[in-house]
């Protein structure tokens, strides 16, 4: 990788250039989308064992309203996983076919890919997702349960 980085640089490659191509920009509308997603957001702080859930949501609607297309939502995930009361974050995504993308994102104490496996999905342990009609208080429901730590899930929640 190394050597691959080294040729590049050589070639004329600008990292600079290229992270604030990848990483730094986002049309109004993204941004205005990711205001109503952070509005909100839900913290739930005895969720996922006792380590914590943060959630949110972003209908087809708030995204068509602002002319932003579903594959620049991915970044959403990134804001939300900084609260440092929650291990998990999770943003439910609708897609232009209705269905519901759960997109989870852990710091590695719980592992989301056995929790997303259990729904339908896959991934690993610190980044995994599912796809799922209904509402999304529904999924999150199911989501709370599939969070619990291997042991709990016959008790209440």
């Amino acid at each position: 990788m190394h050597d691959l980085a080294g040729r590049l640089l050589t070639a004329g490659v600008r990292p600079e250039a290229v992270s604030r191509e990848l990483w730094d920009r986002a049309p109004f509308g993204y941004l205005q989308v990711l205001a109503g997603a952070l509005a909100r957001a839900r913290l739930e702080r005895d969720a996922a064992g006792g380590r914590g859930l943060v959630w949110t949501t972003i209908a087809r609607a708030d995204r068509d309203a602002r002319d932003v297309p579903y594959d620049q939502l991915e970044g959403v995930i990134d804001q939300l996983r900084r609260t440092d009361e929650a291990e998990v974050a999770v943003v439910c995504k609708e897609n232009d076919d209705g269905d519901w993308y759960v997109s989870m994102r852990s710091k590695g104490a719980v592992d989301v890919g056995r929790a997303c496996v259990g729904l339908g999905g896959g991934g690993h342990r610190t980044a995994a997702a599912f796809t799922t009609d209904g509402e999304p208080a529904a999924i999150v429901d199911r989501l709370r349960g599939a969070l619990r730590p291997p042991g709990e899930a016959d008790r209440p929640s």
